[in-house]
């Protein structure tokens, strides 16, 4: 809970992209996003994709004409309760596999987070993560 910003949740992550369609196309038919909101604002194609939880993906037109300066985005990462699957849907829909899925143990505290992660790319070559959690079993084993 944010005691600092009443209500606070995250809203969208906007990415700038240079194919506005192809872009919206892979988001929507490949990753299974949904289209809630379009609009043109200073000459750009906008629009709203609803990640599925309620928060969003703002796609821009217009990546070419911004300066790198302003191409502050590392990567998307998209929770998932079957990464295997959500990845294999994904290369076979024309996403760029990047890294297959491997589990990964995030030395974090208070506990250590055993994951599942793999590596996509989009259309303009943005990086996408795909996360599952991995519970672990009374003697440490995986269940998923």
């Amino acid at each position: 809970m944010n005691n600092r910003i009443p209500g606070a949740f995250l809203h969208h992550i906007a990415l700038s992209v240079q194919d506005y369609d192809r872009s919206k196309h892979f988001y929507c038919h490949v990753l299974g996003m949904r289209c809630v909101n379009e609009w043109t604002f200073q000459g750009k194609q906008l629009c709203f994709l609803d990640i599925g939880d309620g928060s969003f993906l703002e796609l821009h037109s217009g990546a070419k004409d911004a300066p790198p300066a302003n191409r502050q985005y590392l990567h998307l990462c998209l929770h998932t309760s079957d990464l295997e699957q959500v990845y294999r849907s994904a290369v076979a829909q024309g996403a760029t596999p990047n890294r297959p899925p491997f589990d990964f143990l995030i030395d974090s505290q208070p506990a250590p987070m055993p994951v599942k992660v793999a590596w996509l790319c989009g259309p303009d070559g943005e990086e996408l993560e795909l996360f599952q959690h991995v519970l672990r079993g009374p003697e440490g084993s995986s269940t998923q």
